[in-house]
């Protein structure tokens, strides 16, 4: 926070009274008024997996509108000479794809700001109602357009708040880069178990943390080469010492499918090198733009040498927390 405020950050968002607290503090030692966000809780479950969902009663995001959290954090904000109510802030979660969800919580964050006009005289300017718009990760899975998307919470907002001058704000992310991205891997080995082929690549839950994270699904197929033989029921698993490093989990690859081959894995632009890390001491992977057949570097590739250059080599230390 201290860092937001020196550096002139436009909005911070804040989702608990302590954070309140001290961003006020930093902002007044700093001789600035800081905008904020006040996130909070409308109470809706988002329909995708339980580690995805942020908007409901009891989650770590935000401040519940349900017992009055919400508007005790809004008016904490307003008391606060250094801070300046910039708007009202809410996501529900992740790799949505239908809209009842989206416009309940919007219909519920109009509300709030409708209540603290009345109740208050606090009149919000801006409502951000994040992102959370899903995208195919499958052949024939749904995805949801941008436009359904915003429709969903334009229709929520004008149910409570018709004719509002109050901007929308949305964060689209992943619907924007998901499907930008494909990830390729090197096949190290393949072997045959009892049910399934292993199909082994260089990389795994250090790159692509999601399948093991939230059980998510993939496909993949050969980029290098049409693969020949008939398909074969396969698992494509990583590199790493766990039984639950699996890339894809249940996929149909052909039989000729060997050592050396170049597998691809697609949309995989949001969630992937953001999420990346140093698992089991592995280096992270480059990350390479392509248009129009042109290639440039984007990130390079780590090295056991990047990996080496944090090492202390037993020089004395003075310990602090974090």
């Amino acid at each position: 926070m201290e860092a937001a405020v020196a550096h002139g950050v436009g909005v911070v968002v804040v989702d608990c009274l302590e954070e309140i607290d001290r961003l006020a503090a930093a902002a007044a030692a700093a001789g600035r008024v800081q905008d904020v966000y006040v996130r909070i809780a409308p109470g809706v479950a988002a329909e995708t997996h339980d580690y995805m969902a942020t908007g409901g009663d009891d989650v770590k995001f935000g401040f519940p509108v349900r017992g009055g959290h919400a508007e005790q954090a809004v008016l904490a904000v307003a008391a606060r000479p250094s801070l300046r109510l910039a708007g009202v802030h809410s996501h529900i979660g992740s790799q949505i794809t239908a809209t009842e969800g989206l416009t309940l919580a919007a219909e519920r964050v109009g509300a709030f700001a409708a209540l603290l006009g009345e109740r208050h005289g606090i009149a919000v300017a801006e409502i951000d109602l994040g992102g959370g718009a899903g995208i195919p990760y499958l052949p024939g899975q749904p995805g949801l357009d941008p436009a359904a998307f915003t429709s969903a919470l334009r229709a929520g907002l004008e149910r409570v708040l018709p004719g509002s001058p109050i901007r929308l704000a949305v964060e689209p992310g992943r619907s924007m880069i998901g499907t930008a991205g494909v990830t390729l891997y090197r096949v190290g080995a393949v072997k045959d178990g009892l049910r399934r082929r292993f199909v082994s690549v260089d990389g795994g839950m250090s790159d692509a943390l999601r399948s093991s994270l939230y059980l998510a699904r993939y496909t993949a197929w050969t980029a290098d080469r049409p693969a020949e033989g008939e398909p074969v029921h396969a698992v494509v698993v990583g590199r790493h010492c766990e039984s639950g490093d699996v890339v894809v989990p249940d996929i149909a690859l052909p039989s000729g499918v060997t050592t050396g081959d170049l597998l691809a894995v697609p949309a995989t632009g949001a969630y992937h090198h953001a999420m990346a890390s140093n698992y089991n001491a592995q280096p992270r992977p480059a990350v390479v733009a392509v248009r129009d057949g042109r290639a440039r570097l984007m990130v390079r590739r780590e090295t056991p040498a990047d990996l080496r250059r944090r090492d202390a080599h037993g020089e004395p230390v003075r310990l602090t927390a974090g």
